[in-house]
């Protein structure tokens, strides 16, 4: 049973579900019929139109098939594969409950509720994802889970580009979220996070924002035309240990450019303010060092 679970499957723009998936040129034409035979999808870059959900299956690997080319993610290349959603009231994807999740080069887009949806899995990478244009909620929406991002990037979503929640350790590597309604990234709860370098611009909250019990530890980061740069955000009813550090970061043109709220304790190394409307706003406490 492991053996079939864990084989390789292709999907091509010219699959056809009802071929075997075992070959390039018997490739599916689904990720759904792909996952339900399958763990190590093999896809050729295209346009794909489905709307999928994956639930309780571990160790799966979504990445693009280059012509038997060795493929590596450090190059890649102008053709991605982008999944657009077909049901306006749910996610492009959702996977729930899979540990050991990986995924290169996939651009989610157009969904009525998030774009990708990660739920209770463990041991998630992504690198080079996209998920874009969200009409009512988050672009990666990641829930009680741990996972690491590189160089990934959302836009254009009704809430947040990168959206926290529950439990879980997140590390953010050099990613980019950009003009989302809401905030470029925040997480919150008990969840842990780093984010390390990166662009953050034109959200119209937060660039970034830890909030209610969330701790979280930003370098490097630019948080560029935002209603605010960097907001350590909290609420009177409780959460009393958000803490943080924010090194060598840039705000600039925010109407404001870092926010602490009561009940937060922040420091900041050589960080700089730029062209923003109001630099601080600080109720909380917020040690600064040069």
């Amino acid at each position: 049973m492991n053996e079939v679970l864990n084989r390789t499957i292709f999907v091509s723009t010219e699959g056809d579900d009802n071929n075997d998936g075992l070959t390039i040129e018997t490739a599916l034409a689904s990720f759904a019929k792909a996952l339900s035979l399958g763990t190590n999808i093999k896809v050729k870059r295209g346009v794909y139109n489905e709307t999928f959900a994956i639930v309780n299956k571990d160790n799966i690997k979504i990445m693009p098939y280059d012509n038997n080319e060795e493929y590596s993610h450090e190059v890649p290349c102008r053709d991605v594969i982008t999944i657009r959603g077909t049901q306006l009231d749910n996610n492009v994807a959702s996977f729930t409950n899979c540990n050991s999740l990986h995924i290169e080069e996939v651009v989610f887009d157009t969904a009525g509720n998030s774009v990708l949806k990660i739920v209770d899995c463990n041991n998630v990478v992504l690198n080079y994802c996209q998920a874009n244009n969200s009409a009512n909620l988050m672009g990666f929406e990641v829930i009680n889970t741990n996972a690491v991002f590189n160089k990934c990037y959302s836009s254009k979503n009704k809430y947040d580009g990168f959206n926290f929640h529950g439990y879980g350790t997140t590390i953010l590597n050099d990613c980019i979220s950009e003009y989302n309604n809401d905030d470029g990234c925040s997480h919150h709860d008990g969840c842990v996070g780093t984010i390390n370098g990166g662009v953050f611009e034109g959200n119209g909250k937060c660039g970034i924002a830890p909030a209610y019990g969330a701790k979280v530890n930003v370098y490097s980061v630019i948080c560029k035309d935002n209603k605010i740069g960097i907001g350590y955000l909290s609420t009177p009813s409780g959460h009393t240990d958000m803490k943080g550090i924010i090194n060598s970061c840039v705000m600039v043109g925010n109407e404001l450019g870092l926010k602490v709220d009561e009940l937060c304790s922040i420091y900041t190394i050589n960080c700089k303010y730029n062209g923003n409307t109001t630099d601080k706003q600080i109720t909380g406490t917020l040690v600064e060092y040069e």
